[in-house]
Formats: structure tokens, sequence, C-alpha cells
């Protein structure tokens, strides 16, 4: 199954408006756009017509079979569609009676809609640090973070690597009795010694924006292996409402939920790109270790996020850590004028940000691994279809920046 642009930007063209690339057969990269095969745009255009004489454009057959699929692929029993992925934790934090006074430990590196899925529930953010290697929360700060307040940890799978960490992690909040929720947006398709992400925790969040490895355009999905978990979630999907088992009929159950329906395209969308998955990952997998084997024999000084022998990284993205003294702001803005699309790992962190004053005090946080790394880490791309030139592309044009900045490449 053959995984292509769309004509205008195929390799090789490209519109004259976009980014000059660097080289005369060097071609831009689009990121953060989700890609369909001929075979699945054949498959969601043969069935729209049904969804649309069905009448059911919201939480019907599609998102059964949806959810169904995220279940069977994150290795659980149940899973809840969400429009978001942020709509999708802030139900998972309320299914856990999380609230107003209670603490939720969450990484510093970290999309914002985590830590504002906390205080929407009407609990408060507590940062930890991350471990350099990884990019992942230090499993020694639920010690040190932990408080009698505390009532959650949420473990973001970073890039789209489960950290080695995780039995430590598992064990350290088990015997706080904090249940453990995995952000998992960057993880489909990840695993740890063979179990996939989100089944780990007590539930898993998922997000299938377009900008990652598995899309439907927007959605989320709250994936458990506790029944009782999954029908307060559900019920929270629904404005409150439950389903009476035996006779199908709806009930109010005095949970309080939005709408959250889900619509019956998006699930189209979903379950189509879903049947390209492995050719997905395979691509992002290739191209995480062509930037690898280039990088270690020619930019020996820059780190490069851990990929444990024992680990399916799903490379949502590819997370750098450069060397100090190295100018991350000179590295990117030549990256970006020379057409390669990378981006800097959630900078500033949440709490840095000047709108998100009320997620608490950025020197309070005490995060000094993280306060170091994130100053110098960059991602470069992932998304497919990237020819090898443009692989060998943004290598190149990494390179250059490098020396640029005044780093000397290796000999």
């Amino acid at each position: 199954m053959e995984i292509r642009r769309r004509e205008s930007i195929a390799c090789g063209t490209y519109p004259a408006a976009m980014v000059a690339p660097a080289g005369p057969h060097a071609e831009p990269i689009v990121e953060g756009q989700a890609w369909f095969t001929d075979e699945q745009v054949e498959f969601i255009l043969e069935n729209i017509p049904g969804v649309l004489l069905q009448g059911e454009l919201s939480n019907g057959p599609w998102t059964a079979e949806f959810e169904t699929t995220v279940a069977r692929r994150a290795g659980v029993g149940y899973a809840t569609a969400f429009p978001s992925g942020m709509a999708a934790l802030e139900a998972t934090l309320r299914a856990l009676a999380v609230g107003a006074g209670d603490e939720v430990l969450l990484p510093v590196q970290s999309f914002a809609g985590n830590a504002m899925a906390v205080r929407r529930v009407g609990a408060t953010p507590v940062f930890c640090d991350i471990a350099a290697e990884t990019h992942c929360l230090q499993p020694e700060e639920i010690g040190r973070k932990a408080t009698p307040r505390t009532k959650a940890a949420i473990l973001v799978h970073m890039g789209g690597l489960i950290t080695p960490d995780i039995a430590e992690i598992l064990g350290r909040c088990q015997a706080r009795g904090l249940p453990l929720i995995e952000d998992c947006a960057h993880a489909q398709g990840a695993s740890w010694l063979g179990r996939p992400a989100g089944s780990f925790g007590v539930a898993g969040v998922f997000s299938f924006h377009s900008t990652r490895v598995w899309a439907d355009g927007e959605g989320g999905a709250v994936v458990t292996n506790e029944r009782q978990l999954s029908c307060v979630v559900r019920s929270l999907q629904d404005r409150g409402r439950g389903i009476e088992a035996k006779t199908g009929s709806h009930a109010r159950n005095g949970h309080n939920g939005p709408n959250s329906h889900f619509p019956e395209i998006s699930a189209l969308l979903g379950l189509a790109q879903y049947r390209s998955l492995p050719q997905l990952l395979a691509a992002r997998g290739e191209t995480a270790a062509y930037y690898r084997a280039r990088l270690q024999e020619e930019a020996p000084t820059v780190g490069m996020q851990a990929h444990p022998q024992n680990t399916e990284h799903s490379y949502c993205t590819f997370i750098l850590n450069l060397p100090r003294g190295v100018s991350r702001e000179q590295v990117w803005l030549f990256l970006q004028r020379r057409g390669v699309p990378a981006s800097l790992c959630y900078a500033p962190t949440p709490h840095r940000e000047p709108a998100r004053a009320d997620l608490g005090d950025p020197a309070a946080a005490n995060c000094p691994v993280a306060d170091d790394v994130l100053k110098r880490s960059l991602c470069l791309p992932t998304d497919p279809p990237i020819c090898d030139s443009q692989r060998k592309n943004v290598i190149d044009v990494f390179l250059e920046a490098l020396k640029q900045a005044g780093e000397q490449p290796a000999s």
C-alpha cells in the first residue's frame, strides 16, 4: 500500500509560493497533515453516502467500530471516543473523581492541554522534571512532588517513546495509591516489551489530531481495562447519561458531562487511516533510523532521544538535544528558512506561557533538568511520506545550521 502526497506537493514538485528548498534536488516537507492512500480515499467516499442516508451523524455504528479498533490496538477492553484528546483527558480525570483541592502530577514537557484539563476539573497541576535521555517523567519525581492532596499522575509518552522507566513509575504510583494516566497522543503503535501504549495505567488517553501518527482530523479516546471506569467515562461523554444494560434505554446517573459525541465522519477517517498504520509507522521508523545513523557519525555531540532495544518507538517526532553553547533559536531559524519544518518540543513549557499564569509559578516547579534540556531541544520532521532526498536534505541542512551556529560537525 503506497503512501503518497497530494499531487501538488509530490516529491519533486511543489508550489512556487512555498519556502524555497536548500538545493536544486531538495523538496520541501509539509508537516502536520494527514495523508491517505488512494484505497483509503475510495473506502471513505464509498461509505460517506451511507452515513448521510442513515442520518446518525455521531456516536453511530462507525464510531462503535472505531472504538473497538482503538481498544484492540491498545490491548485493552474498552475505548470511548471524544472530539479531542483534551476532552478525553478531562473526562478521565472527572471519572477518577479528581476535583477541587486535588493535585495531579505531570511532566513539565507536555502539551498545555494536559495542564488545562487538570485546571478545568478544579485541580492543581504539579509539574515534574524529565529525564534528559528520554524527555519523559523522572520516576523519582513522584516521591518528591506527591503530597496528601495528590490524586493522580500523568505520564506523557513524549515523541512516541514509552520510557524504559515505566515499570518503576508504575511501582511508585501503586505504592502511593495514585492512578496513572498515560498520555498516548504521540504513541499510537508504540510498545514496551510488546505491551502497547495505553495498557499500562488505569487509563490511556489518545489524540487523533492531524499531526499524530494515526489521525482522523480531530479526535481523542480514553482506553482502559476497568469496566466501571469505562462506564463513567462513557456517561461523561454523553452529558451524564448512562445506558441501562438490560433495556438499552437512557438513564440519568448523576454525572455532569458535556456533549462530547464523536462524529461518524471522523470515525470513518480514523478507520480508513488505520488500514495503513503499519506502513505509517515503518516510514517514520525508516526516517528516524536514517537521522540517527548520520548524526551519530557526523554530529556526535548532538544528543538524541533514547530508543532502547525493548521498545517500539512510534516517532511522532524525532527529538534532539543540541550541545550546550549552540543557539537553538539560531539553528531553528536556519532550518525554517531552508524549508525544514523543525519544532521546539513544546517550548515554552505550559507554566511559562504568558497566557497560562494560572498554571503556577515557574520558579516553584523546580525542574532543573527540563530547564537545561528544553533550551537545547529540537524536533526534526518524521511525517510520512518523506522521500530519501528529503531525509538527506533535512540532515544536510541541520549540519549546515550547526556549523553556522558555531558547532563544527565531525569530519
